[in-house]
């Protein structure tokens, strides 16, 4: 019998890393990251309108 293999998902996670685990330190950090690129996002967005 044939297995067919596993795909690969289509997107990832950056709150987990089998490296590391997550903590509340670095959720702060992913999330003021986040932020910090909408922001940007959006005032480039503005600025454009």
């Amino acid at each position: 019998m044939n297995r067919l293999p596993i795909p690969t998902p289509s997107c990832r996670s950056v709150f987990r890393k089998p490296e590391t685990s997550l903590t509340a330190e670095r959720y702060t950090k992913i999330s003021i990251q986040l932020f910090n690129q909408m922001e940007h996002s959006n005032s480039i967005a503005a600025g454009l309108q």
